[in-house]
């Protein structure tokens, strides 16, 4: 058991003859002893304190690092999570955004293709028509043209029996059955009705905003009109 400055202080030492020990030399050296002993006591008993200080504050600290790395653990996985959190919400935005754009070149895609459609369609439809409208007008016009023509054919055909029914040799033998000459009318008589043709001429003029008129008109090639002109 290790001694205590108590122990040494408490000390005593047997005699031996009459030539023993000094004691007040005993006692001053063990003066000195004690208080070294007790300075050595103090300063190992500071140094378990410090020793204990310095073992608490290591675990302490170990406990600090191991809270620390737990906290590094957590934030690197933490970290992790959040990049593999946005690298799912990157890549779900480019799929979304590449199914947006092709859906949109689609849509153009489709309303182009239909517009080409409707556009090719009322061209067709537009040429049809047209078509159709020059042959119906071609077909209208090769219809005045043969109506005028066997318009003018009857005409010719009525006119020339007419001619040849006036320039039949008859006429003389049936004026002279009635009593008429082949003489001309009399200058009193031409005058008379010269003047009656002014007359009516006059008030068909005035008459004419008024009056219902049926024109019937003769469609004459040019070379026709002009000999008749």
């Amino acid at each position: 058991m290790a001694l205590t400055p108590i122990d040494i202080q408490n000390k005593e030492f047997s005699k031996s003859g009459r030539k023993g020990y000094d004691s007040t030399e005993v006692n001053d050296y063990l003066d000195q002893v004690i208080k070294d002993y007790a300075a050595v006591v103090e300063e190992n008993t500071q140094l378990k304190t410090k020793v204990a200080d310095f073992e608490a504050q290591s675990a302490q600290i170990e406990d600090m690092k191991g809270s620390v790395t737990q906290s590094i653990l957590v934030a690197q996985e933490a970290a992790d999570r959040l990049k593999r959190t946005a690298d799912e919400s990157a890549k779900k935005t480019l799929t979304q955004a590449q199914e947006e754009a092709q859906r949109m070149v689609a849509d153009a895609t489709a309303k182009s293709n239909a517009m080409m459609t409707d556009a090719q369609t009322k061209s067709e439809t537009i040429l049809n028509d047209a078509a159709n409208d020059n042959e119906k007008l071609a077909t209208e016009t090769d219809a005045i043209k043969q109506d005028t023509l066997d318009f003018r054919s009857k005409m010719q055909t009525l006119l020339q029996a007419q001619l040849e029914l006036i320039n039949r040799p008859d006429w003389d033998a049936t004026l002279e059955q009635k009593g008429m000459s082949k003489a001309p009318a009399s200058a009193a008589y031409n005058e008379k009705k010269a003047n009656e043709t002014v007359d009516t001429a006059a008030t068909d003029s005035v008459n004419s905003d008024s009056a219902d008129e049926v024109q019937t008109s003769i469609l004459l090639p040019a070379d026709e009109a002009e000999k008749h002109v």
